[in-house]
């Protein structure tokens, strides 16, 4: 059980990213007019609307939409706000046969149509036509359903393409919400991603999985505006500078235990390696755990001959831009979406999103709103073993940016190059060049 020395060489350029990006309510009100505004963006899944007439507010920025299921093949979203004085339609989630204003009983069709007015005469008898209700542009994909506010938007088959091509196999549209939760952290939004989008930070945060985790062996590929990081599991980390595996060999098991749902013949299996009861003789602990993945996928009935042993087993993360971030393994997806809070760049809204294939008839997952807490043993509880150190981080790093000392945070040229990519992507949207 000999570890490979096969690191991959740190290539790259690093980068600097100005502190006002994540502190500044300027650049904040310019993302959200020249951001939000223009890019395709996750706003819920089609379970969340499974009816005619289902329909759920969407709120990003300042801005809400109403995405709505409008018949049996379309969905719809709109501007959130009367064309009357502005009144919200609708607020957080429900059922409606039509969209009828609160304020004053203006009304419109699901489908977007403006179906009366009170006292029309009283405003010149308008052609209600011209009170549509603005559209946002919609595509679904892996049974995600994405807006985009701005009517002259690039397609989105095109932009998705990369992510597309590599998650087919997963089966993303056939999986549904085992549970979702949502927290408010007092961290920019970007600050919240950029946890997730590098392999650098898990030899000092995550220490407990340093020997099943090996973040330094990472890889990462930018694709169109999105980007892959795989992080190699079942390995023992190159900083732990180990000859073989068999001095961590239990603490790997158990980790992989703690990061891997596994049956219970599995486990069964793992201990008995770790209790030296099972010989592997030079087989890698890491070939036996991407075995045991292969085998999981068969029996379950979401093998894909497209899949390769990294994916079996390995950490496959997309970041779809600029928010969304799918976490991997055949049957299972864990991920997260970052939301701004408001126009507020010192707070954003943090979901945590967990997907499987349903076991019989599926219910629906409620959204747990969960209360920020500074408390490790408190967030543990509500996030798990893992999670909870990286939210530990997020409310540190926002106080540090607003250092007078500090004017630009420093970005390695390979293992945070997934971070700079989003920047330039950022510059993109927003009419500038590489900062």
């Amino acid at each position: 059980m000999t570890i490979a020395k096969d690191r991959p060489a740190f290539t790259g350029v690093p980068s600097r990213v100005s502190t006002d990006r994540y502190t500044s309510s300027t650049f904040a009100l310019r993302e959200a007019r020249q951001l939000w505004s223009r890019v395709w963006q996750m706003a819920c899944r089609l379970e969340e609307i499974p009816e005619v007439g289902d329909y759920l507010e969407y709120v990003i920025a300042d801005q809400s939409y109403l995405v709505v299921r409008a018949d049996d093949r379309t969905v719809k979203a709109y501007s959130n706000a009367c064309r009357h004085r502005g009144t919200q339609l609708k607020q957080g989630r429900g059922h409606a046969a039509e969209f009828r204003c609160s304020f004053h009983a203006w009304c419109w069709e699901l489908t977007g149509e403006c179906r009366e007015i009170t006292d029309p005469a009283d405003f010149g008898d308008p052609d209600l036509s011209e009170l549509a209700l603005p559209e946002c542009r919609v595509a679904l994909w892996g049974g995600f359903v994405f807006i985009n506010p701005d009517p002259n938007a690039a397609d989105f088959e095109p932009w998705i393409k990369p992510v597309d091509d590599d998650c087919d196999p997963y089966r993303l549209a056939d999986m549904r919400y085992v549970s979702v939760l949502s927290t408010v952290v007092p961290a920019n939004w970007k600050v919240s991603v950029e946890a997730f989008i590098e392999s650098y930070h898990i030899f000092a945060t995550h220490p407990q999985v340093s020997a099943a985790t090996d973040g330094s062996y990472a890889t990462f590929e930018c694709a169109g505006d999105h980007g892959l990081m795989v992080v190699p599991m079942g390995r023992s980390s190159a900083r732990l500078d180990l000859a073989d595996e068999s001095e961590v060999i239990d603490q790997m098991v158990e980790s992989m235990m703690v990061l891997a749902q596994m049956p219970r013949d599995q486990v069964s299996r793992l201990r008995r390696i770790a209790d030296g009861e099972e010989e592997l003789g030079e087989t890698a602990l890491r070939d036996v755990f991407i075995a045991m993945g292969k085998e999981r996928a068969v029996e379950r009935g979401y093998d894909d001959p497209r899949y390769t042993a990294s994916q079996y087993w390995d950490q496959h993360e997309w970041h779809v831009f600029p928010n969304l971030v799918l976490g991997l393994i055949p049957g299972e997806m864990f991920g997260f979406r970052f939301r701004p809070d408001g126009l507020n760049p010192d707070s954003s809204i943090f979901e945590v999103l967990s997907m499987r294939f349903p076991q019989g008839e599926a219910k629906p997952a409620t959204v747990v709103e969960v209360t920020y807490t500074r408390d490790p043993e408190e967030a543990r509880a509500a996030f798990g073993p893992i999670l909870h150190q990286d939210f530990a981080n997020l409310e540190k790093v926002q106080r540090g940016l607003h250092s007078a000392s500090l004017s630009h945070t420093t970005i390695s040229g390979y293992q945070e190059q997934l971070i700079a990519h989003m920047h330039r992507t950022i510059n993109r949207y927003l009419g500038e060049g590489d900062e």
